[in-house]
């Protein structure tokens, strides 16, 4: 499998698994889906305590620091890092939206990844998937063999 076939399969599998904790408890923390080098899953995520009140930012910052050193110490060969954010989308009238989106920064080792915003809408307690957009990933967690 080549390494843009393993992050399509990494980001259809995180993008499922945060729709479906939008639906099951009304948000989604911030995960990573990784894969190690054998090519075994590996899910990093920050778990509050119970009866805390859960900062999304901590746990995001916690599951990139953990992810950063998963790679620097070769755990990692691949990752799928998502969290649910609002991005502003243009619209056919020419005008602007807010709207929900997954992000999913998606890398590997073997070459430059990207990031998908996969759009979504609540609708009677369910995350209803919209339209994917791609960017480009500013900057790779892994790093590049070319300096």
């Amino acid at each position: 499998m080549s390494p843009r076939d393993e992050l399509k399969g990494m980001l259809e599998k995180v993008a499922e698994r945060a729709l479906d904790n939008i639906d099951e408890y009304g948000f989604h923390l911030p995960v990573c889906f990784g894969h190690s080098p054998a090519g075994e899953p590996i899910y990093i995520i920050a778990e509050p305590k119970e009866g805390a009140a859960v900062d999304l930012a901590k746990c995001k910052e916690s599951v990139l620091h953990q992810t950063r050193q998963w790679i620097s110490q070769g755990k990692l060969r691949a990752i799928a890092f998502a969290t649910v954010v609002d991005i502003t989308v243009g619209n056919k009238a020419g005008g602007t939206s807010q709207t929900a989106a997954v992000k999913i920064m998606l890398d590997h080792e073997a070459e430059p990844g990207y990031v998908a915003f996969l759009t979504f809408e609540e609708s009677e307690g369910k995350a209803v998937p919209g339209e994917i957009i791609y960017q480009e990933l500013p900057e790779r967690f892994f790093a590049s063999e070319r300096a």
